[in-house]
């Protein structure tokens, strides 16, 4: 277990230590490096205070003055300094009320969340590990600094994190973490949406998304998503073996919920629009029945639009896998999967026409015909694409024109 300084965090440091003044890297980035870990960012600790930061460097952003942070930028790369400091008391449940400087580090290492987030590190002292933890790391457990209950309180998101952590680092949560998590699970029923929102995705997408399980376990689910904490253990399983990416995940995560209600979850999670419309979507068709026939598989694509088709084949292939391991077999569901695949490997080898984009003709051309833009015009176009999604070796501007004459000459008649 090593910690290798970047060259921008140490120069940053370093510069500290000629003002006259302590400078450690701090929290995550000296966890995920003693973990064989690239840290995407590198935080920094100090005795210094933000005006006397802000004096030493000429490029500075007042990021969190307020918390006692300014962002050092160096060579084009951000470093947030923050200074040594003791919280007040946590009236929100999120900030304290007061931030008291201090120069001392270990006060500062107090008031983190987790042993594995509460140590430091510099050149000339190396390892400050004043609460124990490089040896929970090795343990692999999420262990709360001092009482867990008062880490709870001051920000009960950490009850969540403490689960998020697990989750990305394959960890376990220490038992009276554990036991102070499942007392005040229901204080998270507090926290804003978008910070909810953005643990979950986190642990959802996460190498141990099962650890959703123990979220559960400990009253979290019930406390921020209780419409699916009484949904069967599938659903673990269908987390753990879809790919990470987010909209698949949460689309296992909701499999046994109605499409509405899955709605209704995301927008109340402040998800962003995109994310809503495929995780919505996948909900929507979970129970379509598409046959392994070109015409239904192109119909399919059609009407979904292809990314969601791949999506959609994807969450079937997870749940017949689920499936598999909860009773021995998935009822024919990966065979029709991989047969579906089969066939629309097919359609975009021959490049099927399979949206309006596609048809040889366009509103125009249909215009150019003496349809009236409108409602007809639409349904004209709607009957073509339906045509070649039937026949794609149609899609011909003259063979369509001629197919449009013929039907119009029949309804005249």
């Amino acid at each position: 277990m090593d910690v290798v300084l970047p060259d921008g965090a140490s120069a940053v440091m370093e510069q500290l230590h000629r003002a006259g003044f302590e400078a450690y890297a701090v929290g995550g980035c000296v966890r995920d490096s003693l973990l064989g870990r690239v840290p995407e960012d590198w935080d920094i600790t100090t005795d210094a205070t933000p005006d006397q930061v802000k004096q030493i460097f000429q490029k500075t952003v007042d990021t969190g003055i307020e918390h006692g942070t300014v962002t050092v930028l160096f060579h084009g790369v951000g470093y947030e300094v923050t200074t040594y400091r003791i919280d007040g008391d946590y009236s929100d449940g999120r900030h304290p009320d007061e931030v008291i400087y201090t120069d001392t580090l270990t006060e500062d290492l107090r008031r983190r969340d987790f042993t594995i987030n509460a140590m430091a590190y510099n050149q000339s002292r190396g390892l400050v590990d004043v609460f124990g933890g490089k040896q929970d790391l090795r343990d692999g457990i999420v262990r709360c600094v001092g009482r867990a209950a008062d880490r709870f309180q001051e920000d009960a998101l950490r009850i969540l994190r403490a689960v998020r952590f697990c989750a990305q680092l394959g960890f376990s949560i220490e038992q009276k973490t554990g036991d102070a998590a499942k007392e005040l699970a229901h204080t998270l029923s507090r926290i804003s949406a978008e910070r909810i929102q953005a643990e979950l995705v986190k642990l959802l997408i996460s190498q141990h998304p099962e650890q959703i399980g123990t979220a559960w376990a400990l009253g979290i689910t019930q406390a921020v998503l209780p419409e699916i904490h009484e949904v069967s253990g599938l659903l673990k399983d269908g987390v753990r073996v879809v790919s990470n990416q987010k909209e698949l995940r949460l689309a296992m995560l909701f499999w046994e919920l109605p499409p509405n209600q899955v709605q209704i979850i995301l927008r109340r999670l402040k998800f962003d629009n995109a994310t809503c419309r495929i995780v919505f979507g996948l909900a929507k068709n979970r129970e379509r029945d598409i046959e392994e026939h070109p015409y239904a598989v192109r119909r399919a694509v059609s009407e979904m639009g292809a990314e969601l088709f791949a999506l959609l084949l994807c969450t079937w292939e997870a749940r017949a896998k689920a499936l598999a391991g909860a009773s021995g077999g998935d009822g024919g569901l990966l065979a029709h999967v991989n047969a579906l695949r089969a066939v629309y490997r097919t359609i975009c080898e021959r490049g099927d026409c399979l949206s309006l984009r596609a048809l040889a003709v366009n509103g125009a051309d249909l215009i150019a015909e003496g349809i009236a833009p409108g409602k007809e015009l639409g349904e004209q176009l709607q009957w073509l694409l339906d045509l070649v999604l039937r026949h794609p070796e149609r899609n011909s501007k003259q063979i369509l024109l001629e197919a449009l004459r013929r039907r119009r000459k029949a309804d005249s008649i």
